[in-house]
């Protein structure tokens, strides 16, 4: 099969915001999951069930933004829980899971019986798995965008390897020549400038 067919890479993300709510030993665990992708969203969905629940004893929580599995771009706390018992567990679940772009907000409703290091660890992680294996993903797919200038005896052999690669033309000028932007995955790239190295006279610039 030829490499033109390569499905674009990405990886998978939250379709949406759900919620669950389990209670263990007396105590309310409301589970929050909300796709995010960059830090400033991370405060304000914070903020904003803070708000919601403003008598609850704990929010703690944990994020990933970015491609499952990687720590480049992660945070947790445990809101108030001893050291180590809320945030952590949240996030070593996140971290072994295929999901990425996504915060993860525990809300607490202590009920009066303590669950002890092991057992705060143990409903952590839980709600955590719990809401991860009822969301729906979607697909994140990486672009990268690029300018052409290119006579118009060119366009139509151009047009059709923009289709095998699965890019978008996002803007075209049409004068004396066909000047065009287009968004192209990103795993794509180097079989585009292969190809572009046979038409030495399009003119193109990765943005």
């Amino acid at each position: 099969m030829s490499s033109a067919l390569t499905p674009p890479i990405g990886y998978q993300i939250p379709k949406q915001r759900i919620r669950q709510e389990i209670e263990i030993r007396k105590s309310r665990f409301i589970t929050t999951l909300v796709p995010v992708t960059e830090s400033a969203q991370v405060a304000m969905f914070l903020n904003d069930i803070r708000q919601e629940f403003p008598d609850a004893s704990h929010h703690c929580w944990a994020f990933l933004i970015g491609a499952p599995k990687s720590s480049a771009n992660v945070g947790m706390s445990d809101d108030g829980e001893p050291k180590g018992t809320a945030g952590r567990p949240m996030l070593t679940v996140l971290l072994h899971a295929e999901i990425g772009d996504l915060l993860v907000v525990v809300t607490r409703y202590f009920g009066g019986t303590k669950l002890g290091t092991g057992g705060l660890m143990r409903a952590y992680s839980d709600c955590t798995k719990q809401i991860l294996s009822q969301i729906e993903t979607t697909q994140r797919v990486h672009y990268c965008q690029l300018t052409l200038q290119l006579d118009y005896s060119d366009f139509d052999p151009l047009q059709r390897k923009v289709n095998q690669l699965q890019a978008v033309i996002s803007d075209a000028n049409y004068t004396d020549q066909v000047a065009i932007t287009l968004e192209l995955p990103e795993n794509h790239l180097t079989e585009f400038k292969d190809y572009l190295d046979s038409y030495p006279q399009i003119r193109y610039q990765l943005s």
